[in-house]
């Protein structure tokens, strides 16, 4: 599932909007920038945003699925890193509406 998920918001859904966009909605803009575009909606802000609440409200998931850690311990940490993504999350989620977060965002992720 968590494979799956990665595939999808890291490579499937932004082929796909960089392909609707350049072929139906603004044929002749670039292909580049509508790849880097997409790439910080889909993969940084959603994923970011969905892994980060994840790691916030469940921290032990992360910690004994993904990471193989069975002690409570590394669940304080997964839990502030859970902060931190979300909170990148939704700001690179926020570019669409200020348009100048592109570029810093695609940093940041």
């Amino acid at each position: 599932m968590y494979a799956a998920q990665v595939l999808l918001l890291m490579l499937i859904l932004p082929l796909f909007s960089v392909l609707l966009q350049s072929r139906f909605l603004a044929a002749g803009i670039p292909l580049w920038p509508l790849v880097g575009k997409w790439f910080v909606f889909w993969g940084v802000g959603v994923r970011l945003a969905t892994a980060g609440a994840r790691q916030a409200i469940n921290p032990r998931y992360t910690a004994e699925t993904i990471l193989g850690l069975k002690t409570p311990e590394p669940q304080v940490v997964i839990r502030e890193l859970g902060f931190a993504n979300l909170a990148l999350g939704i700001v690179a989620l926020c570019w669409i509406r200020a348009v100048a977060w592109l570029q810093p965002c695609a940093a940041a992720g």
